[in-house]
């Protein structure tokens, strides 16, 4: 059997793996005889011998026009990252929010949507109370004087009150 006709149903890795040897490669392989055939041995020793093949040294550059732009808010440095304690529980539930920052030491203003139809003002770690059962997403905003925006959000679960 050939090397052609052997590599055929081999995967495309084979021929990679054979392409790789810089002087020339040499196996050996249990085959079937020539033909396919059953003779009165199962296996016989072949030798595949492969040609180095040149191989492409530079990967292609994607030009400007095929790199996508990312959106406006991962291009900012301003990063905020925000925590609820408790995010869960029965109503009215007080939750205690926290933020982190990292906008490299700029001042910045805080905007709050507690997601039940208030806001909340410019305050670093606020209060809010949830009066009714409900799934809210509070969502916090941060803008330095540069105009770089961060914004993160918390999802906020409130149970109908429990029976007394």
């Amino acid at each position: 059997m050939s090397y052609a006709k052997r590599s055929a149903g081999l995967p495309l890795l084979l021929a990679f793996a054979l392409a790789g040897c810089g002087g020339g490669c040499q196996r050996t392989e249990d085959s079937a005889p020539p033909g396919g055939g059953a003779t009165g041995k199962e296996s016989e020793k072949q030798q595949v011998v492969s040609t180095p093949v040149a191989r492409n040294t530079t990967a292609p550059v994607a030009s400007p026009k095929q790199i996508p732009t990312p959106p406006p808010e991962l291009l900012s440095d301003c990063f905020v990252f925000v925590d609820a304690e408790p995010d869960y529980g029965d109503a009215p539930l007080t939750a205690n929010f926290t933020t982190e920052l990292e906008c490299g030491n700029k001042p910045v203003t805080y905007s709050w949507d507690f997601g039940d139809g208030s806001s909340g003002g410019n305050e670093t770690n606020p209060t809010h109370t949830y009066a009714k059962e409900g799934d809210y997403v509070a969502v916090v905003t941060v803008k330095t004087q540069d105009g770089e925006v961060g914004t993160d959000e918390i999802d906020i679960f409130v149970d109908e009150p429990a029976e007394k």
